[in-house]
């Protein structure tokens, strides 16, 4: 029973014994005949096929089905003979246990929920994990209509109520990374002596002890402070790692090359333009080429082949599966040339056998026969040139010359780059006009666009916890004037947070 699956039927006795077993099978259900009214003929044959035909994941469910078709086989034999009693009592076991997994599966799929949710009390390690994190993914935001008032107004609630939390979460993570470096006080490591200590024989209760840097812990600090000294100074450092970060990439880096790289998922290398942009210029027209080299390369190998390709998914009638090709059934299936060239040759012999009886029948034995016009095979051939001439098409338009584009590109690319030149310029003219530095945003100018008026343009991740308008402009402000990255104290910051709070850590 250690045996693997395929050991048990790599043996050509095996093979032969299991189908032995399935045509008996079916030859005495065939045989049947005065059926009682509880056995139910046609039941029983599709019950055989299926069992046959389902794929078994271990050596002991082989040997269950084995076990059952033998037992299966003698009361068979018994029935035939005339006693039905063995055959009625082996499909009513059967029955009851196709009744007993349905109804298992009914109650499982009415439980599913309170299921899952028990799973995860009882699950560990890397299997507990990954069904926690299955009920932490939040569904996606769908911003509403923003023309209609009543909509833009939920939209700006919640997008505040959001900014609340990725507020809180960013900020936790900084304090926490100021506590580890030993840059504030650690609540754990504080020394406590509370009123009154609670204990349960030798253990002392902890719970009076504020842990880590929870959404709870956050109460505990002066929120003044927060909110006046810390959440700007790391609103600020954010924002000096962003600039630090755009004056590299405008002095080292230079405009992007539009360098031409070759896709190699496809037969032949398609080639392709390197492009920082989402909306990539030409990559639908290179998927699109793609495809149809995989698919016609797919399809010229299963019309050509003559032993069973092992990278095909190959159907039990000889045909293959193959989306696009427009052949038979939902699954689209299509034999290969040697499927249909034994109908035609076939074929071709009938005819030839038919005209020579007929010629023997005029009286004309001797009577040449034209061959060629019993010749069946030349549809084959055309659709064999077809699909050759066709992937040669697609071999030949997969060599683009995209030199104009390339040039078209880095054009582009360098008016972008002499744009974020110049506004960076300005950028920096107006930072040394109003003299902005780490809390400048007591004595700088206020700012003039208020939540509501960016609202249509904002995210539900991007908002700002607090209103703009009425406060200084701090340096994110100054930097989200020309378009720059920048950060506001609420909105979603988790891409490399680790790394971004370890610097400003260092740096605080």
């Amino acid at each position: 029973m250690n045996r693997l699956i395929s050991e048990l039927t790599y043996r050509n006795d095996h093979k032969q014994a299991v189908c032995q077993l399935y045509r008996a099978l079916l030859r005495k259900t065939n045989q049947l005949v005065c059926i009682p009214a509880s056995i139910n003929k046609y039941e029983l044959k599709y019950n055989i096929q299926e069992r046959f035909r389902n794929n078994y994941g271990s050596t002991f469910q082989i040997a269950e089905q084995l076990f059952k078709g033998i037992t299966l086989d003698e009361a068979l034999s018994l029935a035939l003979g005339g006693n039905w009693g063995k055959l009625k009592e082996f499909i009513d076991i059967q029955r009851k246990e196709v009744f007993s997994y349905q109804r298992r599966r009914a109650d499982y799929l009415i439980n599913k929920e309170q299921i899952e949710e028990s799973a995860k009390k009882t699950a560990r390690g890397k299997v507990k994990r990954n069904l926690l994190a299955r009920t932490k993914r939040k569904t996606r935001y769908f911003v509403p209509d923003l023309y209609i008032p009543d909509n833009e107004k939920q939209f700006i609630k919640d997008g505040l109520a959001n900014a609340n939390y990725q507020g809180d979460t960013v900020l936790k993570q900084f304090l926490h990374k100021l506590q580890s470096l030993k840059k504030i006080p650690d609540p754990k490591l504080l020394p406590y002596s509370p009123e009154s200590i609670f204990t349960i024989g030798d253990n002392l209760d902890f719970n009076h002890i504020i842990r880590g840097t929870t959404s709870k812990s956050l109460e505990n600090f002066d929120q003044d402070i927060l909110k006046a000294i810390v959440i700007p100074a790391m609103e600020y450092d954010i924002n000096k790692m962003y600039l630090e970060q755009l004056k590299n990439a405008l002095d080292n880096k230079g405009p992007y090359q539009a360098t031409v790289h070759e896709a190699l998922a496809g037969t032949v290398p398609v080639p392709y333009i390197m492009q920082p942009t989402k909306k990539k210029i030409g990559r639908e027209e290179i998927a699109k080429l793609i495809k149809k080299q995989i698919f016609f390369r797919r399809m010229i190998n299963i019309w050509e082949s003559q032993t069973h390709l092992t990278e095909e998914n190959k159907q039990k009638d000889g045909s293959y599966p193959i989306k696009g090709s427009h052949g038979f059934g939902p699954d689209e299936l299509i034999y290969p040339r040697e499927y249909y060239q034994e109908l035609y040759d076939a074929e071709e012999m009938y005819e030839i056998l038919l005209q020579i009886h007929i010629n023997d029948y005029n009286g004309k034995p001797n009577e040449p026969i034209d061959l060629k016009q019993f010749a069946w095979s030349e549809s084959l051939d055309i659709a064999s040139i077809y699909l050759r001439d066709a992937y040669k098409q697609v071999v030949q338009d997969s060599k683009i010359d995209f030199k104009t584009l390339q040039e078209h590109l880095q054009k582009s690319f360098n008016n972008h780059y002499d744009e974020q030149v110049e506004k960076y310029e300005q950028l920096i003219a107006n930072l040394q006009k109003h003299n902005v530095f780490k809390h400048s945003e007591i004595v700088s100018p206020p700012g003039s666009r208020s939540i509501s008026d960016v609202a249509a343009k904002r995210s539900i991740n991007f908002f700002p916890q607090t209103e703009i308008i009425g406060k200084g402009k701090t340096l994110g402000e100054f930097m989200a004037e020309p378009g720059f990255k920048h950060y506001k104290y609420g909105y979603k910051l988790t891409k490399r947070i680790a790394q971004i709070m370890s610097k400003l850590g260092k740096d605080f």
